[in-house]
């Protein structure tokens, strides 16, 4: 299915991944090419690895705009110049130009957009900017030869969004397509603990004890955030003995003292 479209859709989908795929600019696996055209992306190439940011980020983009063929130095081309906005402190902004322009480049190639679609959200995420991380997550669950795991973690990360958004149905719903994956893809418990955390905003405590207590009587690990979790829902279920127990049993290893101590104290608070 094609991630590109006008309007504000395809804008939301070039606001990519700045960070974490970018690494893929660092390979040294592009060959080099050689011709009139690509001889610019061998000079950006060495501008960039010789630390000259601003030549190779004017090189990088007369390549691109010679429309070349080479697909692996396309991408190379694209992550570079990202990197050069994040290493020059351009800010946001010009990361969002350089990647969504990558999108669009790629935008038949499932794989890559397998990559990049989920780092778009994520920075869309981490402006706060749920809605269009939403839209795309949405999208991104339904690409085509997606692996179960990833399309799990997909379905995860939009259900948190939905969460944010106050769009709990939606959400519920999300999880529930998650846990429906079939062969396990490891993602369960965290959708799990996200359908409790829905629960709990809901005040349908009886619920988020179910869910938790299933969770916890079926990790070895005991996580420690589940068993907070867990005890709060105890506390309004007027189970204070039970939620009590828990945050005695947490004192030695949970990270978050402060809140911990607060429970102990004054517990309902």
């Amino acid at each position: 299915m094609s991630l590109s479209r006008p309007g504000s859709g395809k804008g939301a989908l070039r606001r990519l991944f700045a960070l974490g795929a970018l690494c893929l600019a660092l390979c040294g696996g592009c060959s080099r090419e050689s011709g009139p055209a690509t001889s610019t992306f061998n000079q950006a190439r060495e501008a960039y690895l010789d630390g000259d940011f601003a030549h190779s980020r004017q090189l990088y983009e007369a390549y691109l705009k010679s429309s070349p063929a080479n697909r692996a130095n396309r991408e190379e081309a694209f992550w570079r110049l990202a990197l050069i906005s994040g290493l020059s402190g351009e800010g946001p902004a010009r990361n969002v130009e350089v990647l969504e322009a990558a999108i669009g480049d790629f935008a038949d190639d499932q794989e890559k957009l397998a990559v990049f679609v989920p780092e778009l959200a994520r920075v869309l995420e981490s402006e706060r900017q749920y809605n269009k991380a939403a839209e795309i997550l949405a999208r991104y669950a339904e690409l085509d030869g997606l692996p179960p795991a990833e399309r799990a973690s997909g379905l995860l990360r939009l259900a948190k969004d939905y969460r944010r958004l106050k769009k709990l149905p939606k959400a519920k719903e999300t999880l529930a397509r998650c846990l429906d994956i079939t062969p396990q893809t490891g993602r369960e418990s965290a959708c799990r603990a996200e359908l409790a955390l829905i629960a709990a905003m809901e005040n349908n405590w009886a619920e988020a004890a179910k869910v938790l207590e299933k969770l916890v009587a079926g990790d070895q690990r005991q996580d420690a955030e589940n068993l907070f979790d867990l005890a709060e829902a105890y506390e309004n279920l007027d189970r204070k003995s039970d939620a009590m127990g828990i945050y005695k049993e947490l004192l030695p290893s949970y990270p978050n003292r402060v809140a911990l101590a607060v429970r102990l104290e004054q517990p309902g608070k």
